[in-house]
């Protein structure tokens, strides 16, 4: 830490969200706290231009979409608006997320679910 000198993990610096209460997660705080420090004196607020869903899917041809935002994966799926501007394959953390809305989202646009590995839900159009 380039404020007191004390020694943190390297993976400290890789922690980012749309979500401060993913950043202070006991998970990553008490890493923090047993250094003596409070992680809140290092989170940054970063404005970022960002699209809709929507205009991410009706701009480009999209067959793979991979989703990892740190607890905002969910509200990702269910904002995809249609079946024609789906992209065919879809992988997505659900570990932050209740499952249940996404993938009933998902199987009304006619795709099927799976789980993959222990943290992810991997999707794909029936009719691929």
């Amino acid at each position: 830490d380039s404020k007191t000198g004390k020694k943190l993990p390297y993976w400290v610096t890789q922690i980012g969200s749309f979500s401060k209460s993913t950043m202070t997660k006991p998970m990553h705080a008490n890493v923090f706290k047993e250094n003596g420090l409070n992680i809140s004196d290092y989170i940054v607020a970063v404005d970022v231009k960002t699209i809709t869903v929507t205009e991410l899917l009706a701009d480009h041809d999209i067959l793979f979409l991979m989703i990892d935002t740190e607890g905002l994966d969910c509200d990702i799926v269910r904002a995809i608006p249609n079946k024609e501007l789906a992209p065919r394959f879809l992988l997505f953390e659900r570990k932050h997320c209740k499952e249940g809305d996404a993938v009933k989202h998902l199987k009304s646009l006619g795709f099927v679910t799976q789980r993959s590995g222990s943290e992810n839900m991997f999707a794909y159009k029936e009719d691929t």
